[in-house]
């Protein structure tokens, strides 16, 4: 496997699951080519990248419900990596906590 570095700033498991910190100017390509192989993952056919201001915020109990339902949506697409920016807070704690609640395959490493 190729090593990567260059472009990793950070790797291991929280919680029995593995993650990976890079650097902001990291190849793309290598980084996921990297993760498939290391992780034993097939190559996605959707990647959704969250980001936000890692604070909380406060959603209407409505939204809230729409925003979970549509991450379970796109959670039990075959194929789709979701990535973050790791902290659990605002949108990324909301996807955390909607992929705990239902159960969906996480790579365990």
């Amino acid at each position: 496997m190729e090593t990567l570095t260059a472009d990793v700033e950070l790797y291991g498991k929280i919680n029995k699951r593995p993650f990976i910190k890079i650097k902001k100017d990291a190849d793309a390509d290598k980084i996921a080519d990297y993760i498939m192989q290391a992780w034993d993952v097939p190559r996605p056919s959707l990647i959704i990248s969250l980001t936000g201001g890692a604070e909380d915020f406060n959603l209407k109990k409505e939204d809230c419900i729409n925003v979970r339902r549509g991450l379970r949506n796109v959670m039990g697409a075959k194929g789709t990596w979701i990535i973050s920016g790791g902290t659990n807070c605002g949108i990324m704690k909301l996807c955390g906590d909607a992929a705990q609640k239902h159960k969906y395959d996480t790579v365990e490493g």
